[in-house]
């Protein structure tokens, strides 16, 4: 882990950044990756209802047509992408983002925020194989974060970061410099390593920088509705469907609705500051339950 964190460092270190104006935080235009994911969805919508918003650059491989259906699956109104939500289309590998120099010069000068959300979600994968899909590109976007003006950093990161942190709560600060405390698959490990970089890229280049730290999401509050392809609604699915039972563990869950999960995050990014430096919010549910008490409300279900 650590030898990955170093060849990543020693590229931002590489590069070189003058003394910049930092970005007005209003209005704002954001720049936005993962729209289409579970948070992002939500997050997107959130955005576009604000008023000191003026636009949101939205960078995703699939199309303004798939986002709007991703919005009626969730009964949101698919009309708020019209006007305000610019669509890229967008390449993590490649150091301009797969953008031509005109979009990526107007990108550059016109953003003022940048809300990364997008990373690859396997929990079966090393940590070398998020190299390419995620940590090329996240540089590729603190780079961006540097170009014409400092704009303010959102980085989407993950409870996994450090769920072997065995000190009390988890503290709403930088990671500590040790690498086992992030969960010992390449997920969680790669979300340390940008954590990392993120931190870094802040104190090289008085960037302001914000650490989203997730915990488990959920459903939404109101519809219930949840991705039918994430682990815990497959667990169910298959335990109360097709075998009559579910496992029982001792464990506190702190889950958080998608939705009330999308406000937090959007209240931080149209209320911060734009100041040099690095703040981390832990984004968890804190009213904890147990897992048992969860198979009790299904059971009632």
């Amino acid at each position: 882990v650590n030898e990955v964190i170093d060849k990543h460092a020693r590229r931002l270190q590489d590069f070189a950044v003058g003394e910049l104006p930092i970005a007005p935080s209003f209005p704002q235009v954001v720049l936005m990756t993962g729209a289409t994911g579970t948070v992002g969805v939500m997050l997107l919508h959130e955005l576009l209802q604000q008023s000191d918003v003026s636009m949101v650059y939205v960078l995703s491989r699939k199309d303004k047509a798939y986002l709007e259906r991703e919005f009626e699956k969730r009964n949101l109104e698919p009309a708020i992408l019209n006007g305000r939500a610019i669509f890229f289309n967008y390449d993590m590998k490649d150091e301009r983002l797969g953008l031509s120099r005109a979009d990526y010069d107007l990108v550059c000068r016109t953003a003022t925020s940048i809300v990364h959300c997008a990373w690859k979600l396997d929990f079966n994968q090393s940590l070398t194989s998020f190299e390419n899909d995620c940590l090329f590109g996240l540089e590729a976007l603190l780079k961006v974060a540097t170009r014409q003006q400092l704009k303010a950093f959102h980085f989407v990161s993950s409870i996994s970061a450090c769920l072997n942190f065995g000190h009390g709560s988890i503290a709403e600060d930088e990671l500590p410099n040790d690498p086992t405390i992030a969960a010992t698959m390449g997920y969680g490990q790669s979300k340390y390593v940008g954590e990392k970089l993120v931190s870094m890229a802040s104190r090289l280049w008085s960037l302001p920088v914000y650490v989203h730290r997730l915990g488990q999401i959920t459903a939404h509050s109101s519809s219930g509705l949840w991705n039918n392809r994430e682990a815990i609604p497959i667990m169910v699915k298959t335990g109360v469907m097709h075998m009559g039972k579910m496992p029982t563990r001792d464990e506190v869950i702190t889950w958080l609705p998608v939705d009330v999960c999308a406000t937090a995050m959007c209240d931080i990014i149209t209320h911060s500051s734009h100041c040099a430096g690095i703040n981390v919010f832990n984004l968890v549910n804190p009213h904890d339950s147990t897992w048992n008490q969860f198979l009790g409300y299904l059971r009632d279900a």
